[in-house]
């Protein structure tokens, strides 16, 4: 995948006031990782500041690891992988397995709503599949 490709995940002046508002996780060598809050760098952004691509592409990393955010506004909790937001029956699982520790990192509430895939669809002109899984308090 070229750079260019890579574009989406950058952030740009639109996206400041979501990316402020939002807590971004990732699932990464079998452990969370919670970004500083208040950034309005992407994932993939955040990913690069800590060095993460060292060993292989933007793109493997991407499709290999569970990334996504608590989103307050609305108290959802947004999780996908890859480039393009997706989800599987694999991501819904592990996502599920995890709770009780995305719970902790995150300081969720029991009303939080388990979400897959990204928070607004379409992101430019494509449309991506959604799925709200429930409650945090009905899925833990």
């Amino acid at each position: 995948m070229v750079e260019s490709e890579l574009g989406l995940l950058r952030s740009k002046p639109e996206d400041h006031e979501l990316h402020r508002s939002r807590i971004m996780f990732c699932i990464k060598d079998d452990r969370v990782e919670v970004a500083s809050s208040g950034t309005i760098n992407s994932h993939l952004e955040w990913f690069e500041e800590e060095g993460w691509f060292a060993e292989e592409s933007a793109e493997n990393f991407l499709n290999k690891n569970i990334r996504g955010f608590y989103f307050p506004p609305t108290n959802s909790l947004y999780c996908y992988r890859g480039v393009d937001f997706s989800f599987d029956e694999e991501v819904i699982a592990e996502v599920k397995k995890r709770l009780v520790e995305l719970k902790k990192a995150l300081d969720l509430n029991d009303d939080v709503k388990i979400c897959f895939g990204p928070k607004d669809s379409p992101i430019g002109e494509r449309e991506y599949p959604r799925h709200d899984e429930g409650r945090l308090k009905d899925l833990i």
